[in-house]
């Protein structure tokens, strides 16, 4: 029975151990087949990275057998290049050559095109009537009284003015410009149709060359008839064609040569002005002219009126101020005898001095304006003062004499196109102990009020009152003048 259990248990245990020797062999041979198509695997994964890198290289490989070929057609194009650009400058060397004729050709045909001298006319066609409740010096002019139991009335067109400037616009280098301008303020002619027939008077004559530096720094020339050096050109706003005459207001339009430097610092522009200027004599050439006041003693005398002006202009806070002090010296000589105006007697006397100095203010604001000039001098006729110049003791002519004046004026612009204006005046002499034949006045004191309107920016209508007194010794006269006038400006 042992045996038997014996028997049975070795049986079985035999068959489990073939059992578990025939799965052993089983899982081996499995395990084998596993091994193998793993190599399997990694061999063929190899073979596809040996593949992706041979095609890589080959990648590789041809790139750069693509860029060694465009590097080659590269340098052949630049090489090429080269070439062009060689034969384009030889080109250009020979069209330079031949145009360089062609081109001087054209630029002086462009020159020639272009050298025009232009011409701006300009000036104002103006009818002034007046009322006067006396007899006036130059009775249109309102000098000073002479009869104030006189009284006179009349208009004139006289005052119109004609002129042009001219500029050559082709000269680079150097500004040229030029100024012709006349009214008909000249002699009347001794007719009872005197007006139809009046006499030019040449107001301005001139040409300027002017230069400005990078400094701004200028340099002028004016040679011709222009305002006189030393008298600075400022104006009372006036009907009266006298312009102040009379009233403190000394000027005159000049021959002369002037050089002016003047140098421009931001809002800032000052300058000098200096002159030789004819001395205003030539009584013998025309005796009958009111505006020859004077005798021929200037040219007598081989002095040149020696003048000179210094002035400033600037801005600043919406207001434009201009400043200017001017002077001048000459001399007259009578010793070898002058002839006057509208006499054929000679004047005898010494040599005497003419000289004056005035300045100027002044300050324009867009809704008013405030100007005037004081001056003092010696034998001022010249420049347009009528109340006396020389001093004479038994008809000779002594000594120069002295003279001052003043004038000052307000003008409003309370709407576009409208001035308002009020302004007073004086002229003083020294007469000394001088014939009373031989000066006008000791004092002439004027007031004027005046009234301007401009409607599109080309016609005025004004009104004026002036009041004007003279004082001689013990005598006062006093005269009212109404003007009108109606202006038309181009």
């Amino acid at each position: 029975m042992v045996v038997i259990v014996f028997f049975t248990l070795f049986s079985l245990f035999g068959e489990e151990k073939a059992e578990t020797k025939e799965k052993k062999e089983r899982g081996d041979k499995a395990k084998v087949e596993i091994e193998e198509e793993e190599e399997i695997e990694e061999e063929e994964e190899i073979e596809e990275e040996e593949e992706i890198e041979e095609k890589e290289q080959n990648n590789i490989l041809e790139q750069i057998e693509e860029l060694r070929k465009r590097s080659e057609d590269r340098d052949a194009e630049i090489e090429s290049l080269k070439k062009e650009l060689v034969e384009l400058k030889a080109q250009k060397e020979v069209s330079e050559i031949k145009g360089t004729g062609e081109r001087a050709e054209k630029e002086k045909e462009s020159e020639k095109e272009e050298k025009v001298v232009n011409f701006k006319p300009y000036g104002f066609v103006e009818l002034v009537g007046y009322a006067n409740d006396a007899h006036f010096m130059s009775n249109d002019l309102l000098i000073y009284v002479k009869n104030e139991d006189r009284s006179t009335a009349n208009m004139s067109v006289r005052n119109s003015r004609f002129g042009f400037d001219i500029t050559l616009p082709y000269i680079k280098a150097v500004d040229f410009s030029a100024k012709f301008e006349i009214d008909f303020l000249g002699v009347l002619p001794e007719s009872g149709n005197a007006e139809a027939n009046v006499g030019m008077r040449l107001r301005h004559a001139y040409f300027k060359a002017a230069k400005t530096f990078k400094s701004d720094t200028s340099l002028a020339l004016t040679a011709g008839q222009t305002w006189s050096t030393a008298m600075i050109p400022i104006f009372p706003n006036m009907v009266n064609p006298s312009y102040g005459w009379g009233s403190g207001n000394l000027w005159n339009r000049l021959p002369l040569a002037e050089l002016e430097i003047a140098q421009k610092a931001g809002p800032v522009n000052m300058g000098l002005k200096l002159a030789a200027v004819k001395p205003i004599t030539g009584a013998s050439a025309n005796r009958r002219s009111f505006l020859e006041a004077n005798i021929d003693a200037g040219d007598a005398s081989h002095w040149p009126s020696l003048q000179s002006q210094l002035y400033l202009k600037t801005k600043f806070s919406g207001i434009d101020l201009f400043w200017a002090a001017g002077g001048a010296y000459g001399r007259e000589d009578y010793t070898a005898g002058v002839k006057t105006n509208n006499s054929d007697s000679r004047v005898f006397g010494n040599e005497v001095e003419v000289w004056v100095f005035n300045t100027a203010l002044k300050v324009v604001h867009k809704y008013a304006e405030l100007q005037g000039k004081y001056f003092i001098g010696e034998n001022l006729d010249m420049f347009g003062f009528f109340g006396g110049s020389l001093i004479k003791e038994n008809g000779l002519v002594m000594e120069s004499m002295q003279a001052m004046g003043y004038w000052a004026e307000i003008s409003l612009k309370p709407l576009n196109g409208l001035r308002l204006v009020v302004g007073m005046g004086g002229e003083y002499t020294d007469p000394k102990d001088s014939d009373p034949a031989d000066y006008a006045y000791d004092r002439n004191d004027s007031f004027w009020i005046s009234a301007f309107y401009t409607f599109f920016d080309h016609f005025t209508p004004g009104f004026q009152w002036q009041r004007i007194t003279t004082e001689k010794n013990d005598t006062k006269l006093t005269g009212n003048s109404y003007l009108g006038s109606l202006k038309f400006t181009f």
